[in-house]
């Protein structure tokens, strides 16, 4: 990206192609880049006028040579595009509608809409500069209610991960989001003693973590009874615990210590067939904290019966 010398609100783009620096794009009069990415022979970036009132998202080919028009809309964020693999993906709040949108051969998807607070990708330009992570293989970002969002591009499929009972502070921290595959890091940044504040590795899918999707669509019938590891674990002070009921059934959902010595109850209903999860904080059934240590959690629906160890930490 260069500022002419003699116009400073004029830019151009070079590019390095055959041993000779050439420019292969000038925006039009009184409109500035405001961010450009590069990756797999494509460039991209975004474009406005001086009030952002204008704004536009472009993309060069070099191998096909070809200037592309993602998209013209007022209210496209001018600091928020991301490329790799030749996808460009950014988010925009046009017309009080805030989406997430990806652009991929020559069409654009939304991957999500009315969203809530992004922690994103800083890309070191500015403070403004937060792009949505993504690799070749992903677009991955987590938003401000703790919810991880990993889009699998060869699958079209957009699974999220429960991330609370990781980070709590949602408005004094930093949290800066990177994607590789399907390993997650997220650098945590507080200004308060009780957040953990350090570097995150998140590898989605695996049980060891304790951190998996969430089904997209909850309400379908489960074709088993299920009680899966509750996550995190270890964990503190809160848990979560998910189960499956394909049909409708007596359920009690109780936590025990290791002398087999009843702690906390945590379901004891009939519930229908549903996907259902529960939170347990650590406390027994009179209110009070219990001890660091291991805990078994019983799931007994009808004739089904699970148990799952846990690991409480103080």
């Amino acid at each position: 990206l260069k500022n002419s010398p003699g116009n400073p609100n004029s830019d151009e783009l070079l590019a390095l192609i055959n041993d000779s620096v050439q420019p292969f794009y000038r925006p039009d009069s009184g409109k500035r880049i405001q961010s450009l990415v590069y990756d797999d022979g494509l460039a991209a970036w975004s474009e406005s006028n001086g009030a952002f009132s204008q704004t536009s998202i472009k993309a060069y080919d070099f191998a096909e040579g070809r200037l592309i028009d993602i998209r013209s809309n007022s209210g496209v964020d001018p600091y928020s595009v991301n490329s790799a693999g030749k996808r460009v993906v950014w988010w925009e709040n046009t017309g009080g509608a805030t989406k997430i949108q990806l652009w991929e051969s020559d069409s654009i998807k939304t991957l999500r809409s009315t969203f809530n607070g992004l922690y994103l990708d800083d890309n070191g330009v500015s403070a403004n500069a937060f792009d949505i992570p993504m690799d070749r293989k992903a677009v991955a970002w987590m938003e401000t209610d703790f919810t991880l969002y990993y889009y699998h591009s060869s699958t079209g499929s957009l699974n999220r991960y429960d991330l609370s009972g990781y980070f709590t502070d949602r408005f004094l921290t930093n949290y800066l989001v990177k994607v590789s595959g399907k390993n997650i890091v997220i650098q945590a940044l507080s200004a308060t003693a009780n957040e953990k504040t350090g570097i995150y590795l998140f590898r989605l899918q695996d049980a060891v973590t304790g951190i998996r999707a969430d089904a997209e669509k909850p309400s379908e019938r489960p074709a088993q009874f299920a009680l899966f590891q509750n996550y995190p674990n270890p964990f503190n002070p809160v848990t979560r615990i998910t189960y499956r009921l394909p049909r409708s059934t007596r359920v009690s959902l109780i936590i025990y210590d290791l002398t087999g010595r009843r702690v906390k109850t945590l379901v004891q209903t009939r519930q229908p067939a549903n996907t259902y999860t529960v939170l347990w904080d650590g406390t027994n059934d009179a209110g009070q904290r219990v001890a660091s240590g291991i805990y078994f959690c019983r799931l007994q629906a009808g004739d089904f019966i699970q148990i799952r160890r846990m690991v409480l930490l103080q």
